[in-house]
C-alpha cells in the first residue's frame, strides 16, 4: 500500500510539474487606420499609439485583427469583427481618444490610440 501510494504521489507531482498554465492570446495582429498617421509602427505587444489627422477628414475608422481565434474585439464599446472596419469614429478639434478591448478567455489586453485632430 505504501508504494502504491508513493509511487501515486511521484506520478501526480511530476505530471503537476510538467503542467504550464498558458494565458489566452488576447493581443491583435494588425491593427490600421484610414485616414492619417500611426506611430509608432504597429507592435502586437505595444498598446498606446498616437495618431495625427487633419481637420479635412473628421472621422476615421480602425481595422483590427486578432492575433488567435476565439478573442474578442471592441473598440469604442462596439463589437467589431476581425478584420472588419470600425464604424466611423468622429475626431473632435484637440485630443480623442479610441479604445480597442481584446478580450480572450480571462486574458484582456486594450490598445489605446490617442488622435489629434487639427
Amino acid at each position: 500500500m505504501k508504494k502504491s501510494l508513493l509511487l501515486f504521489v511521484a506520478l501526480f507531482t511530476l505530471i503537476m510539474s510538467s503542467v504550464r498554465a498558458v494565458a489566452a492570446d488576447a493581443t491583435l495582429s494588425s491593427l490600421t487606420i484610414s485616414a492619417g498617421t500611426f506611430s509608432p509602427a504597429f507592435n502586437r505587444n505595444t498598446f498606446n499609439y498616437t495618431i495625427q489627422e487633419s481637420d479635412a477628414t473628421g472621422s476615421v475608422t480602425v481595422t483590427p485583427t486578432r492575433n488567435a481565434g476565439g478573442a474578442t474585439i471592441k473598440v469604442n464599446g462596439n463589437t467589431v469583427g476581425s478584420g472588419n472596419s470600425s464604424g466611423a469614429i468622429t475626431l473632435n478639434p484637440g485630443s480623442n481618444t479610441i479604445s480597442i478591448v481584446v478580450k480572450n478567455g480571462g486574458t484582456t489586453d486594450t490598445y489605446t490610440l490617442t488622435g489629434m485632430s487639427e
